[in-house]
């Protein structure tokens, strides 16, 4: 969890002074919801980043009824719409804010399954873009795979840095603090130097 301090004096009435914000690692939402619920209260949480919900785009109403003092817009795995692949619920991605700041937030329309985005406009020249994505595991995707992930979201990174504050987080399925890093962790951490 991060905090993200948003003072500005052109602020706008009902924005937060400060943006706290969480991603959350779902593995299964309908298994994991309690517990998020539990957190976005007691942690007053204003935008948590959700990955790994493993819904169905049938069953998406579902983030809606976790907590009923945020909002939701989130993703189904576009995998599974495929016949013949696993038949029970994978990837998928999410954002939740309070429903307080509401008015302030603009959904992006990203046209990624794994990446979802929304824009946070605390004050007339203050805009913060956050992005929640799931990368599959690297055993499971091509390195090549990854790249193309990462590249996607270099760009956004890219777009949205000019327009304000830009918050990624989610699962990116690479090992950043490790003594050893995998081809993949390096292409993460090469990426986001290069925004720095």
């Amino acid at each position: 969890m991060a905090t993200i301090d948003t003072a500005n004096p052109t602020m706008m009435s009902g924005t937060c002074r400060t943006c706290k914000v969480m991603t959350w690692n779902a593995t299964g939402i309908m298994s994991s919801s309690s517990y998020l619920c539990d957190v976005l209260n007691h942690q007053s949480v204003d935008v948590c980043g959700i990955s790994e919900h493993w819904l169905y785009e049938y069953n998406m109403h579902f983030m809606n009824h976790i907590n009923s003092n945020y909002v939701t817009h989130a993703k189904a795995d576009a995998d599974l719409k495929t016949t013949g692949t696993r038949r029970v619920g994978k990837g998928g991605v999410a954002l939740m804010w309070k429903r307080l700041i509401d008015q302030y937030i603009t959904p992006l329309d990203i046209d990624d399954d794994r990446i979802i985005g929304i824009q946070y406009e605390v004050a007339k020249s203050v805009v913060h873009c956050t992005f929640s994505k799931c990368i599959s595991h690297v055993a499971i995707i091509q390195f090549q795979e990854f790249r193309d992930y990462l590249d996607s979201l270099h760009a956004l990174l890219s777009i949205y840095n000019e327009k304000g504050i830009v918050i990624m987080m989610g699962d990116y399925n690479a090992h950043l603090n490790g003594l050893i890093l995998t081809n993949h962790s390096i292409i993460v951490v090469e990426i986001y130097e290069v925004v720095e």
